[in-house]
Formats: C-alpha cells, sequence, structure tokens
C-alpha cells in the first residue's frame, strides 16, 4: 500500500515532514558545535499485508528527538528533558505498528501523531456542495466525515 498520487502532492513523501521536522528539533536555544544532527532509520513492523513500516529517529545535540514512521507519516514520540533534565516522552502513541492498525485504535480514532488530511477536523454529516454540485464522503466519526475519512493521509503508508 502506497500514499495515492492525489496525496502525494501534501509533503512529497515523509522527506518533507522529517526536513520540517530537522528544523524543529535542531533549532534550540544553542546547538552544540561538537554534535551534529543525526537522523537513523530503523523498522517499526509490518502491516497485514508485509508493506515494512521504518522509523526515522531526528536527534540534536542535546539528545532531544523526535521518531516518525512511514504508516502515515505519524510523529511517533518526542523526547524532550523534563525539568530535571532526564529526556522523556511526551507524545502519545505506540511502540510498533500494531497499535496503530489494532481494532479498538481504529475504532475509537484518536489519530495520535497522525498527519491529517486531505482536509482536517469534522465535515458535518460528511457532506459538502461545491460550485453547485453535492459530495458525499464517508462517515467515520457519525454522523461527521473526520480527518479525511476511511482512507485518509494517516493510513497511507509514505516513501522516505
Amino acid at each position: 500500500m502506497h500514499a495515492s498520487r492525489t496525496s502525494r502532492w501534501a509533503l512529497r513523501g515523509l522527506g518533507a515532514l522529517l526536513a520540517a521536522g530537522a528544523v524543529c528539533v535542531v533549532s534550540g536555544p544553542v546547538a552544540l558545535a561538537q554534535q551534529a544532527p543525526t537522523i537513523a532509520k530503523s523498522g517499526f513492523g509490518q502491516l497485514a499485508d508485509g508493506t515494512a513500516i521504518d522509523r526515522y529517529t531526528l536527534t540534536n545535540a542535546q539528545h532531544m528527538s523526535i521518531s516518525v514512521i512511514t504508516y502515515g507519516a505519524t510523529l511517533q514520540s518526542v523526547n524532550v528533558p523534563d525539568r530535571s533534565g532526564r529526556l522523556t516522552n511526551v507524545a502519545l502513541g505506540f511502540d510498533s505498528v500494531a497499535g496503530y492498525t489494532s481494532d479498538a485504535y481504529l475504532k475509537s480514532a484518536p489519530f495520535f501523531g497522525a498527519t491529517i488530511g486531505r482536509y482536517g477536523n469534522r465535515i458535518a454529516l460528511g457532506r459538502f456542495t461545491l460550485d453547485g454540485q453535492t459530495f458525499q464522503l464517508p462517515i467515520n466519526n457519525p454522523p461527521n466525515s473526520l480527518h479525511g475519512g476511511d482512507q485518509g493521509f494517516d493510513k497511507k503508508v509514505w516513501t522516505a
């Protein structure tokens, strides 16, 4: 499963999201010159159809990091220092792709760290009219369509 041609324009793959994240992670008060920011790739599991899901972790000189997975271009973790300087994950997410694809998660639709699209928020009754033509969208948050419907960007596998 790969992102549809229509959805690719939004981020131009996960690479654009990673580049934006790199700017956020490394732009702290002062970056230490002796340690360059890093990007590390690791496996994160696979979907039921066997599609491999990867995790990209961006780390700055202060050891703060974010991890983004290719399933849904999802922000999986954000590790920042607490008031005592200990790194703590402050993102809601799972340790494997199984958490993001479980029936319980899909039914409750919390969208943890998800890239939202093609539209964000709810479209009332899953209907809108454009230039006099009415369009019906999938209802995934009765009675509304939420965050791109049943197959929003959060359900696509992105290439990085």
